[in-house]
């Protein structure tokens, strides 16, 4: 699995410290593939996982990296709205979006991380004129922000949806953990 793979070779690491600057967007998928140990920061988990799921068959448009403010909101001046970028890849056909997230220790539905949503980029998506990426508006797709609830257990024995039922099962899995403040829906 392509998360297992990254998260077991990754040590958070700011591009400061590992090359000296501010900012460096790079991916491991090469690495990765070797085994080799990855030292960098959220940008190049989710462009690995970007990349290793383009590899393996899972189509471009389908496949987004994300700009988002963490629970934490540790806003950087230089880019106030969003501090982490993960790695976002539609399902087929059932619009259920999984997060690839140095963060977690687990992939989650979209909608369980505690993230204030900001922007996206498809990995289909061509860059500018200018050679610059392309950003979208999460609002482009239909989704708004409010202030996370408390989640109530899923009650055994109910008829659900299958993206219920694989909520249900995910949550499940993971050990309880507070929630954060901020948490997005679909409008």
């Amino acid at each position: 699995d392509i998360f297992r793979d990254v998260q077991r070779r990754f040590i958070w690491t700011p591009d400061l410290v590992t090359f000296g600057k501010e900012e460096d967007w790079r991916s491991y998928a090469e690495e990765v593939k070797r085994g080799e140990v990855i030292e960098d920061d959220c940008d190049a988990h989710a462009l690995t996982c970007a990349d290793l799921a383009i590899e393996q068959g899972v189509a471009k448009g389908r496949i987004r990296v994300a700009r988002c403010l963490t629970e934490e909101g540790q806003r950087d001046p230089a880019s106030p709205l969003y501090d982490h970028l993960v790695c976002l890849i539609d399902d087929d056909g059932d619009g259920f979006t999984m997060v690839l997230d140095c963060r977690q220790r687990t992939v989650l539905p979209w909608n369980r991380v505690p993230y204030r949503w900001h922007s996206f980029r498809r990995m289909s998506d061509p860059r500018g004129p200018d050679g610059k990426l392309i950003w979208h508006a999460m609002s482009e797709i239909g989704v708004s922000i409010e202030i996370a609830r408390p989640r109530a257990p899923v009650p055994p024995m109910v008829a659900m949806t299958a993206n219920e039922l694989r909520l249900a099962q995910v949550d499940a899995m993971l050990p309880a953990r507070r929630a954060g403040p901020y948490i997005s829906k679909p409008m």
